[in-house]
């Protein structure tokens, strides 16, 4: 029997389709769902109100919303007297920590040690950062200030609905 979609004059149920049918219909309800979530990943991430990142802010926004409020040249200034990230010693603490957890016998001191080295140096980076942030606050007039409280504000009464 050759199955044409096109002459059928009552809706059939799915299970009565032909496998090959029931096949392309699953995949391409997989392809638009897979679709839809890749178009409102992208909606959602691009919308500070929703949650997402703030993209004037660029990638200086991953320092909170103090950072991400203050214009670009200061921001740039602020990132330029951090310490570098150390990406490659965060991944080896890391590594090290996965292999402490995994050691037998457990070492809770060695794990309390790599955990409190990985605090030391986030701790490190955000005092510089508050120091950093401080001196430009200073730096900058009255009427600098207010708009930046202005921007600061904005944000975060978009960011409210998030948590």
């Amino acid at each position: 029997m050759i199955f044409n979609i096109w002459t059928v004059s009552e809706p059939m149920p799915f299970s009565t389709l032909p496998r090959r049918w029931r096949l392309i219909c699953l995949a391409s309800l997989a392809l638009n769902l897979a679709l839809a979530g890749l178009i409102a990943g992208a909606v959602l991430t691009r919308l500070p109100h929703m949650g997402g990142m703030d993209h004037q802010a660029g990638h200086h926004a991953r320092g909170g919303p103090l950072i991400a409020a203050l214009p670009e040249d200061v921001r740039a200034r602020i990132e330029a007297q951090l310490p570098p990230r150390a990406h490659g010693q965060r991944r080896a603490r890391f590594e090290a920590l996965t292999a402490a957890l995994r050691a037998e016998p457990f070492d809770a001191g060695e794990v309390r040690a790599l955990l409190r080295g990985q605090r030391d140096m986030g701790t490190r980076r955000a005092e510089a950062a508050e120091a950093a942030l401080l001196d430009a606050l200073a730096g900058m007039s009255a009427a600098e200030r207010a708009a930046y409280a202005d921007r600061l504000g904005a944000g975060l009464r978009g960011r409210r609905g998030r948590h």
